[in-house]
Protein backbone atom coordinates (compact mmCIF):
# COMPACT_ATOMS: atom_id res chain seq x y z
CA UNK A 1 0.00 0.00 0.00
CA UNK A 2 1.12 3.52 -1.05
CA UNK A 3 0.97 6.55 2.03
CA UNK A 4 -0.02 10.11 0.48
CA UNK A 5 0.85 12.61 2.65
CA UNK A 6 -1.48 14.83 3.60
CA UNK A 7 -1.87 18.44 5.06
CA UNK A 8 -3.77 20.38 7.68
CA UNK A 9 -4.17 18.45 10.84
CA UNK A 10 -4.04 18.85 14.39
CA UNK A 11 -2.61 16.98 16.57
CA UNK A 12 -3.25 16.45 20.52
CA UNK A 13 -1.29 15.90 22.94
CA UNK A 14 2.10 17.72 20.85
CA UNK A 15 3.45 14.68 18.86
CA UNK A 16 7.27 15.03 18.73
CA UNK A 17 8.36 18.56 18.44
CA UNK A 18 5.25 19.54 16.84
CA UNK A 19 4.12 23.42 17.80
CA UNK A 20 0.72 25.09 17.88
CA UNK A 21 0.36 25.33 13.90
CA UNK A 22 -1.03 22.12 11.55
CA UNK A 23 1.22 18.91 10.30
CA UNK A 24 1.66 16.93 7.74
CA UNK A 25 0.96 13.07 8.55
CA UNK A 26 1.20 10.05 6.17
CA UNK A 27 0.27 6.20 6.86
CA UNK A 28 1.29 3.24 5.73
CA UNK A 29 2.36 -0.74 6.14
CA UNK A 30 5.73 0.85 7.45
CA UNK A 31 4.26 2.90 10.64
CA UNK A 32 3.51 6.63 11.00
CA UNK A 33 5.23 9.88 9.21
CA UNK A 34 4.69 13.41 10.85
CA UNK A 35 6.28 16.54 9.34
CA UNK A 36 5.81 19.71 11.03
CA UNK A 37 7.67 23.48 11.02
CA UNK A 38 9.90 24.81 8.43
CA UNK A 39 11.95 23.70 7.45
CA UNK A 40 10.30 20.60 8.19
CA UNK A 41 11.49 18.10 10.87
CA UNK A 42 10.06 14.39 10.32
CA UNK A 43 9.36 12.20 13.10
CA UNK A 44 8.40 8.47 11.79
CA UNK A 45 7.12 5.77 14.05
CA UNK A 46 6.87 2.05 12.95
CA UNK A 47 3.46 0.92 12.70
CA UNK A 48 4.71 -2.52 15.51
CA UNK A 49 4.55 1.34 17.90
CA UNK A 50 1.48 2.09 16.93
CA UNK A 51 -1.56 0.54 19.09
CA UNK A 52 -5.52 1.03 18.96
CA UNK A 53 -4.97 2.91 15.69
CA UNK A 54 -8.15 3.77 14.94
CA UNK A 55 -9.94 6.73 13.02
CA UNK A 56 -13.55 8.49 13.54
CA UNK A 57 -15.29 9.11 10.70
CA UNK A 58 -17.71 12.28 10.28
CA UNK A 59 -17.12 16.36 9.36
CA UNK A 60 -14.36 16.07 11.26
CA UNK A 61 -11.54 13.16 10.83
CA UNK A 62 -10.07 11.68 13.79
CA UNK A 63 -7.06 9.60 13.67
CA UNK A 64 -6.13 7.89 17.13
CA UNK A 65 -3.05 5.77 18.01
CA UNK A 66 -1.41 4.81 21.64
CA UNK A 67 2.37 5.07 21.28
CA UNK A 68 3.88 4.34 24.60
CA UNK A 69 1.91 5.53 27.25
CA UNK A 70 0.39 8.35 25.50
CA UNK A 71 -2.71 8.81 23.27
CA UNK A 72 -2.29 10.95 20.69
CA UNK A 73 -4.97 12.35 18.07
CA UNK A 74 -4.67 13.82 14.76
CA UNK A 75 -7.65 16.02 13.37
CA UNK A 76 -9.11 17.92 10.44
CA UNK A 77 -12.54 18.88 8.30
CA UNK A 78 -13.11 15.47 6.81
CA UNK A 79 -12.18 15.88 2.95
CA UNK A 80 -12.91 13.31 0.00
CA UNK A 81 -9.05 12.56 -0.42
CA UNK A 82 -9.17 10.65 3.43
CA UNK A 83 -10.89 8.21 1.91
CA UNK A 84 -7.35 6.52 1.28
CA UNK A 85 -6.50 7.28 5.06
CA UNK A 86 -10.05 5.51 5.87
CA UNK A 87 -9.07 2.46 4.09
CA UNK A 88 -5.19 1.95 5.04
CA UNK A 89 -6.40 2.01 8.86
CA UNK A 90 -8.51 -0.53 8.09
CA UNK A 91 -6.28 -2.99 6.48
CA UNK A 92 -3.84 -2.55 8.91
CA UNK A 93 -6.45 -4.48 11.09
CA UNK A 94 -7.02 -0.50 13.10
CA UNK A 95 -11.25 0.27 13.78
CA UNK A 96 -13.36 2.68 11.73
CA UNK A 97 -16.06 4.55 13.20
CA UNK A 98 -18.81 5.68 11.67
CA UNK A 99 -19.86 8.97 13.87
CA UNK A 100 -23.57 9.08 14.97
CA UNK A 101 -25.70 11.90 13.54
CA UNK A 102 -27.34 14.76 15.49
CA UNK A 103 -24.66 15.13 17.91
CA UNK A 104 -24.88 18.37 18.62
CA UNK A 105 -21.30 19.27 18.35
CA UNK A 106 -23.15 23.20 17.56
CA UNK A 107 -24.31 23.49 21.10
CA UNK A 108 -20.81 22.46 22.85
CA UNK A 109 -19.07 25.13 20.99
CA UNK A 110 -21.63 27.93 21.75
CA UNK A 111 -21.30 26.76 25.26
CA UNK A 112 -17.58 27.01 25.29
CA UNK A 113 -17.97 30.41 23.80
CA UNK A 114 -19.59 31.96 26.09
CA UNK A 115 -18.08 30.69 29.02
CA UNK A 116 -14.63 31.81 27.57
CA UNK A 117 -16.16 35.28 27.33
CA UNK A 118 -17.60 35.44 30.89
CA UNK A 119 -15.92 33.06 33.32
CA UNK A 120 -16.84 35.56 36.00
CA UNK A 121 -19.97 36.07 35.43
CA UNK A 122 -20.87 32.36 35.11
CA UNK A 123 -18.37 32.03 38.40
CA UNK A 124 -20.88 35.15 40.49
CA UNK A 125 -24.17 34.90 39.02
CA UNK A 126 -24.21 31.33 37.82
CA UNK A 127 -27.13 32.04 35.21
CA UNK A 128 -25.93 29.48 33.11
CA UNK A 129 -28.08 26.36 32.68
CA UNK A 130 -26.50 23.16 34.07
CA UNK A 131 -26.64 21.79 30.78
CA UNK A 132 -24.46 24.57 29.40
CA UNK A 133 -22.28 23.95 32.92
CA UNK A 134 -21.77 19.90 32.04
CA UNK A 135 -20.62 20.87 28.23
CA UNK A 136 -18.18 23.03 29.74
CA UNK A 137 -16.94 20.46 32.49
CA UNK A 138 -16.40 17.63 29.76
CA UNK A 139 -13.91 19.52 27.81
CA UNK A 140 -11.54 19.25 30.76
CA UNK A 141 -13.27 15.77 32.08
CA UNK A 142 -12.33 12.41 30.39
CA UNK A 143 -14.18 11.22 27.40
CA UNK A 144 -14.43 8.31 25.23
CA UNK A 145 -11.62 9.72 22.71
CA UNK A 146 -9.49 9.59 25.00
CA UNK A 147 -9.49 5.66 25.71
CA UNK A 148 -9.25 2.83 23.62
CA UNK A 149 -11.93 0.59 21.67
CA UNK A 150 -14.46 -1.17 23.35
CA UNK A 151 -14.58 1.30 26.57
CA UNK A 152 -17.85 2.42 26.96
CA UNK A 153 -20.22 4.87 29.17
CA UNK A 154 -21.11 2.65 32.10
CA UNK A 155 -25.19 3.02 32.82
CA UNK A 156 -23.92 2.24 36.28
CA UNK A 157 -20.76 1.87 38.14
CA UNK A 158 -18.60 1.71 41.73
CA UNK A 159 -16.74 5.40 40.97
CA UNK A 160 -20.44 6.72 40.71
CA UNK A 161 -20.47 5.72 44.37
CA UNK A 162 -17.42 8.20 45.24
CA UNK A 163 -17.34 10.84 42.37
CA UNK A 164 -21.18 11.29 42.35
CA UNK A 165 -23.85 11.05 39.35
CA UNK A 166 -22.18 11.48 36.34
CA UNK A 167 -23.50 15.03 34.98
CA UNK A 168 -24.08 16.51 38.50
CA UNK A 169 -23.23 20.02 39.23
CA UNK A 170 -22.81 21.96 42.28
CA UNK A 171 -21.73 25.41 42.56
CA UNK A 172 -20.25 27.88 44.40
CA UNK A 173 -24.15 28.78 45.76
CA UNK A 174 -24.78 25.02 46.54
CA UNK A 175 -25.66 24.62 50.34
CA UNK A 176 -24.08 21.26 51.73
CA UNK A 177 -25.97 19.02 53.55
CA UNK A 178 -25.90 18.27 57.05
CA UNK A 179 -23.88 15.43 58.03
CA UNK A 180 -25.68 12.95 60.40
CA UNK A 181 -25.55 9.07 61.48
CA UNK A 182 -22.86 6.97 59.52
CA UNK A 183 -22.26 10.01 57.04
CA UNK A 184 -21.04 11.89 60.07
CA UNK A 185 -19.03 9.62 61.29
CA UNK A 186 -17.41 8.57 57.96
CA UNK A 187 -16.52 11.96 56.93
CA UNK A 188 -15.06 12.41 60.41
CA UNK A 189 -12.48 8.87 59.76
CA UNK A 190 -11.62 10.12 56.40
CA UNK A 191 -10.67 13.92 57.25
CA UNK A 192 -8.33 12.94 60.68
CA UNK A 193 -6.64 9.80 58.76
CA UNK A 194 -5.41 12.20 55.88
CA UNK A 195 -4.91 14.78 58.14
CA UNK A 196 -2.56 12.30 60.47
CA UNK A 197 -1.20 10.77 57.24
CA UNK A 198 -0.15 14.24 55.42
CA UNK A 199 0.95 15.40 58.76
CA UNK A 200 -1.16 19.07 58.77
CA UNK A 201 -3.99 20.46 61.43
CA UNK A 202 -7.62 20.68 60.42
CA UNK A 203 -7.10 24.47 60.45
CA UNK A 204 -5.04 24.57 57.48
CA UNK A 205 -5.74 21.55 55.38
CA UNK A 206 -7.23 22.29 52.31
CA UNK A 207 -8.42 19.25 51.06
CA UNK A 208 -10.56 18.11 53.76
CA UNK A 209 -10.41 20.74 56.39
CA UNK A 210 -11.22 24.69 56.99
CA UNK A 211 -8.94 26.43 54.73
CA UNK A 212 -9.91 24.26 51.76
CA UNK A 213 -12.01 26.90 49.10
CA UNK A 214 -15.23 25.79 47.26
CA UNK A 215 -14.73 25.70 43.97
CA UNK A 216 -17.24 28.34 41.72
CA UNK A 217 -18.61 25.03 39.80
CA UNK A 218 -17.96 21.36 40.15
CA UNK A 219 -18.88 18.94 37.68
CA UNK A 220 -18.92 15.30 37.18
CA UNK A 221 -17.92 13.27 34.02
CA UNK A 222 -19.06 10.06 32.82
CA UNK A 223 -17.70 6.71 33.98
CA UNK A 224 -16.24 4.31 31.31
CA UNK A 225 -16.00 1.04 31.99
CA UNK A 226 -14.20 -1.80 29.93
CA UNK A 227 -13.77 -6.16 30.78
CA UNK A 228 -9.94 -5.09 30.02
CA UNK A 229 -7.61 -6.01 33.08
CA UNK A 230 -10.07 -7.87 34.75
CA UNK A 231 -12.80 -5.20 34.74
CA UNK A 232 -12.04 -1.89 35.28
CA UNK A 233 -13.77 1.90 35.72
CA UNK A 234 -12.38 5.38 34.59
CA UNK A 235 -14.09 8.49 35.24
CA UNK A 236 -13.20 12.21 36.46
CA UNK A 237 -14.65 15.02 38.63
CA UNK A 238 -13.56 18.68 36.78
CA UNK A 239 -13.64 22.21 39.07
CA UNK A 240 -12.99 25.73 37.77
CA UNK A 241 -12.00 28.44 40.30
CA UNK A 242 -12.79 31.83 40.48
CA UNK A 243 -9.06 32.78 41.54
CA UNK A 244 -6.53 31.12 39.76
CA UNK A 245 -4.57 31.80 43.16
CA UNK A 246 -6.90 29.14 44.68
CA UNK A 247 -5.52 25.94 42.49
CA UNK A 248 -1.61 27.75 43.01
CA UNK A 249 -2.37 27.83 47.13
CA UNK A 250 -3.43 23.77 46.64
CA UNK A 251 -0.53 23.14 44.85
CA UNK A 252 1.58 24.38 47.24
CA UNK A 253 0.28 22.18 49.69
CA UNK A 254 -0.10 19.25 47.71
CA UNK A 255 3.36 18.88 46.20
CA UNK A 256 4.47 17.87 49.71
CA UNK A 257 5.54 14.16 48.95
CA UNK A 258 3.18 12.60 51.00
CA UNK A 259 0.05 14.05 49.08
CA UNK A 260 -0.54 11.20 46.41
CA UNK A 261 -0.48 8.15 48.89
CA UNK A 262 -2.93 10.22 50.93
CA UNK A 263 -4.90 10.79 49.13
CA UNK A 264 -5.55 7.97 47.06
CA UNK A 265 -5.65 5.92 50.55
CA UNK A 266 -8.38 8.38 51.60
CA UNK A 267 -10.18 7.53 48.71
CA UNK A 268 -9.95 4.16 48.45
CA UNK A 269 -11.88 4.77 52.58
CA UNK A 270 -14.45 6.48 51.11
CA UNK A 271 -15.19 4.45 48.72
CA UNK A 272 -15.12 1.28 50.70
CA UNK A 273 -17.23 3.06 53.09
CA UNK A 274 -19.99 3.97 50.32
CA UNK A 275 -20.00 0.54 49.07
CA UNK A 276 -20.91 -1.11 52.38
CA UNK A 277 -22.52 2.16 53.66
CA UNK A 278 -20.96 1.70 56.74
CA UNK A 279 -18.10 3.84 58.79
CA UNK A 280 -16.50 1.07 59.93
CA UNK A 281 -15.41 0.59 56.14
CA UNK A 282 -13.78 3.99 56.50
CA UNK A 283 -11.73 3.02 58.96
CA UNK A 284 -9.99 0.17 57.79
CA UNK A 285 -5.85 0.47 56.92
CA UNK A 286 -5.87 0.86 53.16
CA UNK A 287 -2.09 0.48 51.85
CA UNK A 288 -1.62 2.55 49.25
CA UNK A 289 1.91 4.03 47.41
CA UNK A 290 2.61 7.13 45.35
CA UNK A 291 1.80 7.06 41.78
CA UNK A 292 3.81 9.79 39.23
CA UNK A 293 1.72 9.96 36.43
CA UNK A 294 2.85 10.94 32.99
CA UNK A 295 5.01 14.63 32.41
CA UNK A 296 4.09 16.64 30.17
CA UNK A 297 4.26 21.04 30.11
CA UNK A 298 1.23 22.86 31.43
CA UNK A 299 0.01 21.08 34.22
CA UNK A 300 1.11 20.09 37.44
CA UNK A 301 -0.26 16.56 38.79
CA UNK A 302 0.13 13.99 41.51
CA UNK A 303 -1.62 10.77 42.07
CA UNK A 304 -1.54 7.48 44.68
CA UNK A 305 -2.68 4.05 44.16
CA UNK A 306 -4.25 1.82 46.69
CA UNK A 307 -5.10 -1.81 47.14
CA UNK A 308 -8.99 -1.98 48.29
CA UNK A 309 -11.13 -4.86 49.18
CA UNK A 310 -14.77 -3.77 48.18
CA UNK A 311 -17.84 -5.21 50.26
CA UNK A 312 -20.39 -6.96 49.02
CA UNK A 313 -19.13 -9.02 46.61
CA UNK A 314 -17.00 -7.10 44.46
CA UNK A 315 -13.69 -8.28 45.69
CA UNK A 316 -10.19 -6.71 44.75
CA UNK A 317 -9.72 -3.78 43.48
CA UNK A 318 -6.72 -1.22 42.96
CA UNK A 319 -7.84 2.55 43.21
CA UNK A 320 -5.57 4.96 41.17
CA UNK A 321 -6.21 9.12 41.98
CA UNK A 322 -4.68 11.69 39.99
CA UNK A 323 -5.02 15.12 40.13
CA UNK A 324 -4.08 17.48 38.05
CA UNK A 325 -4.28 21.62 38.37
CA UNK A 326 -3.38 24.08 35.82
CA UNK A 327 -4.96 27.94 35.76
CA UNK A 328 -8.08 27.79 37.08
CA UNK A 329 -8.89 24.45 36.73
CA UNK A 330 -8.59 21.06 38.98
CA UNK A 331 -9.55 17.57 37.57
CA UNK A 332 -9.23 14.47 39.44
CA UNK A 333 -9.19 11.43 37.46
CA UNK A 334 -10.37 7.94 39.08
CA UNK A 335 -9.69 4.42 38.07
CA UNK A 336 -10.69 1.29 39.61
CA UNK A 337 -8.88 -1.89 38.23
CA UNK A 338 -8.42 -5.31 38.80
CA UNK A 339 -5.28 -5.50 37.12
CA UNK A 340 -2.53 -3.16 38.26
CA UNK A 341 0.14 -1.72 36.93
CA UNK A 342 -1.29 -4.14 33.46
CA UNK A 343 -3.67 -1.04 33.48
CA UNK A 344 -1.40 1.90 33.89
CA UNK A 345 -1.41 2.78 30.09
CA UNK A 346 -5.12 3.51 29.87
CA UNK A 347 -4.59 5.43 32.72
CA UNK A 348 -1.56 7.54 31.42
CA UNK A 349 -3.20 8.33 28.02
CA UNK A 350 -6.32 9.76 30.36
CA UNK A 351 -4.30 11.85 32.30
CA UNK A 352 -1.95 12.80 29.31
CA UNK A 353 -5.61 13.66 27.27
CA UNK A 354 -6.39 15.99 30.25
CA UNK A 355 -3.19 17.67 30.73
CA UNK A 356 -3.49 18.62 27.08
CA UNK A 357 -6.77 20.28 27.37
CA UNK A 358 -6.45 22.38 30.62
CA UNK A 359 -3.35 23.18 29.85
CA UNK A 360 -3.29 24.00 26.67
CA UNK A 361 -2.28 27.87 26.97
CA UNK A 362 -1.96 27.95 30.69
CA UNK A 363 0.12 29.44 33.37
CA UNK A 364 1.91 26.35 34.29
CA UNK A 365 1.15 25.91 38.60
CA UNK A 366 3.84 24.87 40.29
CA UNK A 367 4.66 24.59 44.31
Amino acid sequence: MSARRSGGWRVTPPFGDAGPGSVDIALDEFGLTQWSGEPALVWQTPLSELHELEVRVGRTLTLRARVGPVRYSWSQTRRPEHDELIETVRSLGGHVERARRGVPVMALSVALVMVAASLAAIATSFTTSSVDVTHVANAANVTSNDLPVGWYGAPSSLLATLNGAPGSVVTSSTQAPKLTGVWKGIWSTLTNDYQRCRGVSAATDRLYGKAGVQPAYQVTGKVYASMAFGGSEIGSVSQYYTSNQSVTNDVAQYSDPRFGRCFAATQAQQLVAFVGQSAAGASKPVASTNYVPITLPGAWRSGGVAAVHLPSGFGNFHLVAVLIAAGHEEVTVTALVKQWPAAEPVVQAAVAAVIARIGHGAKVVTA
